[in-house]
């Protein structure tokens, strides 16, 4: 009986131990499973901004691409553009030495037409003849050789040889164009000490001419000059080379121009 007893209080305490301890592990599941779904949501968070950063990360590789593509893209363009002025300037650099050559020739042919057109050449095409006018020797006359008359005579005879006519007065003034052979020879210093003597020969034909804006006006107008020069003389022990030969020469000059202009038929 007395054992009867004891076990029921033992089956008691044990009862009440295991309520206790029910009683006791319903607020820590509570809590535990409230841990649990907060550690969940910080989970899902987490996860959440990890998609985040992955999504970011493949947008930044992303435009890295674009980058990269645009900068190979732009690398290309550079070196076509290169290549491009390279090609042109190649050709621009062709082009130019072509029209420097084409310049070249053609001022080159500009300069021998200016050279072979001779327009004072020109002006004695078909000229009947010249009347000699010799400017007086006033200064210096017979010095030299020198003398009107001498001039006149030795000017004459070389065109006259050359089958040039020389213009009387009234076959001058009937003339067409009036042409007339212009010469001044004017001594100037002589030098014994320096052993040279200085003539100055000027020498040109004058015609009439009309004027291009107004052909019925006419005048009279130099179309053929030898220019004025001093010529240089040697003196020898008070002997003088004789300048009529200085003169010769430019109406040689002269003859030349005249057989060019008017060849033989």
């Amino acid at each position: 009986m007395a054992t009867n007893k004891c076990w029921g209080l033992v089956i008691l305490a044990v009862g009440v131990g295991f309520g206790c301890g029910l009683l006791w592990a319903r607020p820590s599941q509570q809590k535990m499973k409230a841990t649990i779904a907060t550690l969940r949501a910080e989970a899902n968070e987490a996860v959440k901004d990890l998609q985040e950063a992955e999504a970011e990360i493949a947008s930044l590789q992303y435009e890295r691409d674009l980058a990269k593509a645009g900068f190979e893209q732009a690398e290309n363009e550079k070196y076509r553009i290169i290549e491009n002025l390279r090609e042109w300037k190649e050709v621009l650099t062709t082009k130019a030495k072509d029209e420097k050559h084409k310049r070249n020739e053609y001022m080159i042919k500009t300069l021998k037409s200016v050279v072979e057109f001779k327009p004072e050449r020109t002006s004695l095409i078909d000229l009947e003849g010249v009347n000699v006018q010799i400017c007086p020797v006033t200064l210096g006359e017979g010095m030299y050789g020198l003398s009107t008359q001498a001039l006149q005579n030795d000017t004459e005879f070389l065109l006259r040889r050359n089958g040039i006519k020389v213009l009387s007065e009234k076959e001058w003034l009937q003339a067409p164009g009036c042409p007339f052979l212009l010469i001044n020879v004017f001594p100037q210093i002589k030098s014994e000490r320096l052993g040279i003597a200085w003539v100055n020969i000027d020498m040109s034909l004058s015609q009439a001419v009309s004027l291009v804006r107004e052909p019925k006006i006419k005048c009279v107008a130099t179309t053929w000059s030898k220019r004025s020069r001093v010529e240089r003389i040697k003196v020898d022990n008070g002997n003088v080379e004789n300048a009529r030969e200085k003169l010769k020469d430019y109406v040689n000059e002269f003859i030349n121009d005249y057989l060019a202009a008017n060849p033989k038929k």
